[in-house]
């Protein structure tokens, strides 16, 4: 017989309840606009969005990107993104290439490509667009989800390892530097990016591709010694 039938109604219920109480966090809706007026490299100062050490670079190809800001345009729901608020700032949890394609669009620093819908937008940066459709789309709210600073610590590692929406799995690499911050991680993502480990190991960076820096911090994290 399953021990399942042994635990009440009341149990199971409390059991849901306690582990929802551990999720705190606010749902607002921030126009692209601000999005982009607020996002800086770095958590400079209060009230700015930034993207910590532990994210992936940015790794979508244009056409990617372009799909992202047709669908915006198109004002088709795109998926949330979520943050977790840090002395007034804003760490950006999950939506960095989302985030980060908004940036560069509205930088002009590449073209729509690959469009089926707005076709006629193809071979065009942001400020070649008519300024109807750029101001329509600078309005474009995003809905997003502001993780409360003080949450425990582990519902935050469990937000970051189900929130992951793009069509790329992290790697456990990936997962580790967003679920583990602080002085040990600091020393791996150093040891991972030295030259003189690249050129050591061979066997992670010699497909040349957007993985071989995960691959490195992955073996680095293994070869470091167990705590005393």
């Amino acid at each position: 017989m399953s021990n399942n039938l042994k635990i009440t109604d009341a149990e199971i219920q409390r059991s849901v309840e306690d582990a929802r109480s551990e999720i705190r966090y606010l749902v607002t809706d921030y126009p692209v606009e601000t999005l982009i007026r607020r996002y800086t490299e770095t958590s400079a100062s209060e009230g700015e969005i930034y993207i910590p050490e532990y994210q992936r670079s940015l790794q979508w190809d244009d056409e990617q990107k372009s799909y992202f800001i047709e669908s915006l345009m198109l004002r088709i729901p795109v998926p949330p993104v979520f943050f977790y608020e840090v002395n007034g700032s804003l760490e950006l949890v999950d939506g960095s290439q989302r985030i980060r394609t908004l940036v560069g669009f509205t930088k002009d620093e590449f073209k729509l490509t690959g469009l089926e819908k707005l076709d006629a937008l193809n071979g065009l940066r942001f400020s070649d667009i008519p300024g109807v459709i750029r101001k329509r789309f600078l309005n474009s709210p995003i809905r997003s989800f502001v993780l409360e600073e003080g949450t425990d610590e582990s519902a935050r590692i469990e937000l970051f390892r189900r929130v992951n929406t793009s069509s790329k799995q992290l790697s456990e690499a990936e997962i580790r530097k967003g679920a583990y911050q602080g002085p040990f991680l600091s020393l791996v993502l150093d040891c991972a990016n030295r030259p003189i480990f690249k050129e050591l190991s061979p066997g992670t960076g010699s497909r040349g591709n957007k993985n071989s820096e995960s691959e490195r911090q992955e073996v680095t994290a293994r070869l470091a010694p167990p705590a005393a």
